[in-house]
């Protein structure tokens, strides 16, 4: 499996002021850097500078390295201030029964393990150690690291607010200067244009086309994910289907592809049905090794690659690009827009089962407030 890796240009001056500990700035300043997923080079020669209490959007095309970049970040892969806590939500995790300000407050390594270190004291202390003292003087040593300065106020605000007042002419003007320090801002690139053309020219089939009657379904007996799960689409459906981390989406779908049986029940498909499925996880598809032209030879044989190559073409994937290892293309969105012009039918995967919700995402949006008003969460 591939791995992401990053490299960066050393600076002594860096590393001399980090090691003395009089680095208290929370800017972050990260020049010169690579960022590699395997052997694709994604950054090269890269310079971030981030400036506290900014709010930061990363935007992107997908596979040009955002998600790498940030987990870089997360690891310190990237040299990042020792001071500054960092705080890394992935876009997918396991669900499992920890509450959710449990989960939040696990992710504060040193918190965690400064209660590892309490238990342990407090072990000691039942068994005849005295070791008090040494435990304040540790506390009082780390609670130093959570103080939060407010009083920077960010150059451009303090500018606008204190531009004519002459009490504060000299801070203005230095203000003014740390500005005219500062990179210009490159306007951003509008991405290219792809249009997708999917052929409409195919076989009218008759429903049921594919569905799941009455199924069950379990890794383990006594943790059931469906009981008695009942959906079907046809060539018309366009269907979104939600729920939370671990509710049962993915396996819903595996078990609609066949590539998971129903334990009970029934799963029907079409005689003629051919099912093209693209995967959240595309690694585990693809083989990143083979260009796209070869993998279209691998999955559907017998044609010339000048037909492999104009399938592609209408796709954006022409020339070298056509000709280089797939490195994976997905389409993951979490946002309601996307959903909306895409998606013509809700499926709610919760509780083992999937409901159909008749009015779409403006119902479910409704039925989400209605329980967390209910849960006292607004």
């Amino acid at each position: 499996m591939e791995e992401a890796s990053a490299s960066q240009a050393a600076s002594k001056k860096e590393n001399r002021i980090e090691s003395s500990g009089k680095n208290k700035s929370y800017d972050i300043r990260i020049e010169n850097f690579d960022v590699s997923f395997g052997e694709r080079v994604l950054l090269t020669g890269a310079e971030l500078h981030l400036a506290t209490g900014r709010r930061y959007g990363l935007v992107g095309r997908n596979g040009l390295g955002k998600t790498t970049l940030l987990k870089m970040l997360a690891s310190r892969s990237l040299r990042v201030p020792s001071h500054i806590s960092i705080l890394h939500v992935e876009q997918e995790v396991d669900g499992d029964d920890t509450p959710a300000l449990q989960s939040v407050l696990e992710c504060d390594t040193l918190r965690e393990s400064l209660l590892c270190e309490e238990k342990e004291l407090n072990a000691r202390i039942s068994a005849g150690n005295d070791v008090l003292s040494v435990f304040f003087a540790m506390l009082m040593g780390t609670c130093s690291k959570y103080k939060t300065c407010y009083a920077n106020m960010a150059p451009k605000v303090f500018i606008d607010r204190f531009r004519y007042n002459a009490n504060r002419a000299s801070q203005v003007q230095s203000k003014l200067k740390l500005l005219e320090k500062l990179p210009e801002l490159q306007p951003i690139e509008k991405d290219t244009e792809v249009i997708l053309r999917f052929p409409d020219g195919f076989e009218k089939f008759s429903p049921p086309i594919l569905q799941l009657d009455e199924a069950d379904f379990w890794y383990s007996s006594d943790q059931p994910i469906f009981n008695k799960l009942s959906v079907s689409a046809d060539l018309d459906s366009r269907i979104c289907v939600v729920g939370e981390n671990g509710a049962g989406k993915s396996t819903m779908l595996k078990l609609l592809m066949g590539e998971l049986s129903p334990v009970r029940g029934i799963r029907h498909a079409h005689r003629n049905l051919k099912i093209g499925y693209f995967s959240q996880h595309h690694v585990d598809q693809l083989d990143l090794n083979i260009s796209a032209v070869e993998l279209l030879a691998k999955r559907f044989p017998g044609k010339a690659e000048e037909e492999y190559r104009h399938q592609l073409g209408s796709y954006g994937i022409s020339g070298e690009l056509a000709v280089r290892p797939v490195g994976g293309v997905i389409l993951v969105s979490h946002d309601e827009r996307f959903i909306r012009l895409v998606c013509q039918e809700l499926w709610v995967c919760e509780n083992g089962s999937v409901t159909r919700i008749e009015g779409g995402f403006d119902e479910y949006r409704d039925i989400l407030q209605e329980q967390f008003q209910k849960e006292g969460y607004l």
